[in-house]
């Protein structure tokens, strides 16, 4: 079988798109080659081991809008299967609509609606909304009327979605993994945080909550600070420490929260977080928070890397958190954007004896290819 995927960006442009897409196809058991937009500064091309195929492009809303249409034609034309991952505008009504004409089995992996800006307001805000009504109705619905099946990693994100219920008939899920990197460690855990306390200045016995990911609003922070500060109150004599990994705009925000609310002597603000770092960061903390307010985020993939670790965790009621995040001993779900809910979370985690800890999520990418495998061959179409 041969499978044609469509990313809108090269593996070396970081994007939650991206790790997905293309974790999917290092993993997939089928000849694969992925279409992606031309990436013209220097780039690690050596490092990827399947064909590319490169679109030159233009952007909008954050993707690239492609102008080579005959290049995506004959690719489709080349294949067996073509499996697009959205939102990429033009590309999937392109794609949809040549695999419908050339008898291919088209799907769509929905990863999230496209959202020009989550902050903007005013006349600013009402253009992006405009334009996101524009890309839906030329771009998305057509390419989605046009596919056979539709992909989506939790059917808890799909009420909330402006486009998803009305392609309820076409929709299979398909959960989220992760990758093998992501689940190990260094040899000694203890060294890693022995040097990473030293680092910023924690006190060797602390307890540390951690979060990772980028630092804007619909992450939750402006929910998870405050909850921060109502637990180390009640624990009045505890040396516990807030550690937020990651960059973004948020961050002057979040600095002066902390000052306003008296706890900025507990938080670290880690900055960028390497990927060799994460596991270890994972298994050192106490507790790991993923407070997002928004359903745009569907799974939260931080939990279930601290899951595999072993640790702590607590989530909020959005998306899919509820399908993979399982409540249990070392394991809170709260209401988005309730600090009073999140601070009592925090408070219950701090009182569960820290041992042994053993991994409580099992599921990698290769289990996720499998299912895109099933799915590819259930009805193909034709043949290149």
């Amino acid at each position: 079988m041969k499978v044609l995927v469509l990313l809108p960006f090269p593996p070396w442009v970081l994007g939650g798109i991206e790790e997905y897409g293309y974790s999917v196809v290092k993993n997939l058991r089928a000849e694969t080659k992925v279409l992606t937009s031309l990436e013209l500064k220097e780039s690690p091309k050596e490092g990827v081991k399947f064909e590319m195929i490169y679109v030159p492009s233009l952007g909008i809303l954050q993707r690239p809008l492609p102008i080579a249409i005959w290049k995506i034609l004959a690719a489709v034309k080349r294949t067996d299967v073509v499996n697009i991952h959205t939102p990429f505008p033009l590309a999937e009504l392109i794609a949809a609509f040549a695999g419908m004409i050339m008898r291919k089995r088209v799907v769509i992996t929905y990863h999230m609606d496209a959202v020009a800006s989550l902050d903007a307001t005013g006349i600013k805000a009402k253009m992006y909304s405009l334009s996101e009504g524009v890309y839906d109705r030329i771009s998305l619905r057509p390419a989605l009327s046009l596919c056979d099946v539709i992909l989506t990693n939790s059917s808890g994100y799909i009420p909330y979605s402006r486009v998803l219920p009305d392609y309820k008939h076409k929709i299979k899920i398909v959960h989220q993994g992760i990758s093998d990197e992501r689940s190990s460690t260094l040899d000694s855990v203890e060294d890693f945080k022995k040097a990473f306390f030293g680092k910023f200045s924690i006190p060797e016995n602390a307890r540390t909550i951690l979060f990772i990911g980028r630092l804007v609003k619909y992450k939750g922070l402006h929910v998870l600070v405050p909850a921060f500060a109502k637990a180390v109150r009640q624990r009045d004599g505890d040396d516990v420490y807030l550690l937020l990994g990651g960059k973004g705009p948020e961050r002057d925000a979040l600095e002066a929260s902390c000052k306003e609310l008296g706890i900025i002597e507990r938080v670290r603000f880690l900055g960028f977080v390497q990927n060799e770092e994460m596991c270890n960061l994972y298994r050192m903390a106490d507790i790991v928070a993923s407070p997002s307010i928004s359903h745009l985020e569907s799974t939260p993939i931080t939990l279930l890397e601290a899951m595999v670790q072993g640790s702590c965790v607590i989530g909020s009621e959005v998306g899919g958190t509820g399908e993979c995040v399982v409540p249990d001993e070392m394991t809170r779900i709260v209401p988005g954007g309730d600090v009073d809910a999140l601070a009592k979370a925090i408070l219950e985690l701090l009182d569960v004896p820290q041992g042994k800890k053993v991994p409580r999520f099992k599921r990698r990418w290769k289990d996720v290819a499998e299912d895109y495998l099933k799915i590819f061959e259930e009805g193909s179409k034709g043949s290149p």
